[in-house]
């Protein structure tokens, strides 16, 4: 038996109500030279009686105990066989023609790496939501070989890939760049940085990934853990990688680049902590390896604790924000009533009478 063209990777967990759809949605691919590899990674509801359900030998399922979405990922690309990598969460579906267009893409350029696609969000019942077009965000096409080549600093400024749903990419360039590695939030976002510094990203705009939006998405669990380890695998990319290789320019030209695109206010005092701590290289690896556990690591607790407090910040200036929007618009409504002059201290005069009216009688 011939080897596939493509093997699609499919780590699943607890994902009963969505999995036939996905697996479906792979089946019915307009390219039909693939083959499914599917990792269980220690689901506790009827995932795995649902896989077991669809009769298809291009089907290979795996169990083993939960180790989380990474290693799920490594595991079938341990298996697989293909020239060719493709995933696809567990809740997400594929367009009719993804594989397909992202085959030819790729086929047809040997200097791409890795395509990407724009995304199609979906709810838990699979309606459409909002379109990402990913495109990048750090706005210098002057400094790309190809107007859809994606460079790091695109990624620093953010993950506009979205998921590892929106990888394909070759067997032999996942191995080049290593697999992926142990972070629960940011796994996607350390593969594509660490890829796009090895090879040419191609972005394809077309929506051909419905990423699904629902309750349990992992994103939701903890924002301050998110933004802490965003922050770790910005770090740590700077540690590891030469950015003169970068961009064609001077040292100083290139930092400021690098501040102009990190946009994460959240993380900058965490991202200044872990690069200025004096740390050698031997002593950063035990650190990043200690940042993947979590648990009572003090850097890491000290720092979703700041991070924390910074989102809570934030949220009470929302709704300050908020609240003043609705007050000027009631001050639009007076002023479009001829009642108050434009003076300023008639202006706010008029705004505290309108509170007073509105929490005694109503507007």
């Amino acid at each position: 038996m011939s080897k596939p063209e493509i093997s699609v990777i499919i780590p699943l967990y607890n994902h009963e109500d969505f999995i036939e759809q996905t697996i479906q949605s792979v089946l019915e691919q307009s390219f039909q030279d693939f083959e499914i590899v599917i990792v269980d990674d220690g689901s506790t509801d009827n995932s795995v009686e649902f896989v077991k359900r669809i009769a298809d030998s291009r089907i290979r399922l795996f169990c083993q105990e939960n180790r989380g979405a990474h290693n799920a990922l490594n595991t079938g690309i341990s298996h697989a066989c293909g020239r060719y990598i493709a995933i696809l969460n567990s809740d997400d579906l594929f367009a009719k023609e993804r594989l397909g267009k992202c085959y030819q893409l790729i086929e047809a350029d040997p200097s791409i790496g890795i395509v990407c696609t724009g995304v199609q969000c979906i709810d838990s019942s699979g309606q459409a939501l909002h379109q990402i077009r990913s495109a990048p965000l750090y706005l210098n096409r002057g400094k790309r070989s190809h107007e859809d080549q994606v460079i790091p600093l695109d990624l620093f400024a953010d993950n506009f890939l979205i998921s590892t749903s929106n990888i394909f990419c070759s067997i032999s360039l996942v191995n080049h760049v290593s697999p992926f590695r142990e972070f629960r939030y940011c796994h996607d976002w350390d593969f594509f940085l660490r890829t796009t510094f090895e090879s040419h990203l191609r972005l394809l705009h077309e929506p051909l990934l419905e990423y699904r939006i629902h309750s349990s998405n992992t994103l939701g669990e903890d924002r301050a853990g998110v933004y802490f380890e965003i922050a770790v695998v910005i770090a740590d990319f700077l540690r590891r990688h030469e950015l003169q290789d970068l961009l064609p320019q001077s040292h100083m030209i290139l930092e400021e680049e690098v501040f102009k695109s990190l946009r994460y206010h959240y993380v900058d005092r965490m991202l200044a902590t872990l690069l200025l701590r004096n740390y050698n290289d031997d002593e950063w690896e035990s650190v990043v390896t200690s940042l993947f556990q979590k648990g009572d690591n003090s850097l890491y607790v000290a720092g979703t604790k700041h991070i924390r407090q910074l989102i809570e910040n934030d949220a009470c200036a929302s709704q300050v924000f908020s609240e003043n929007k609705e007050l000027n618009m009631k001050l639009e409504k007076l002023e479009k009533e001829k009642r108050c002059s434009p003076s300023f201290f008639y202006r706010v005069g008029a705004i505290v009478k309108a509170c007073i009216h509105q929490v005694r009688g109503g507007w």
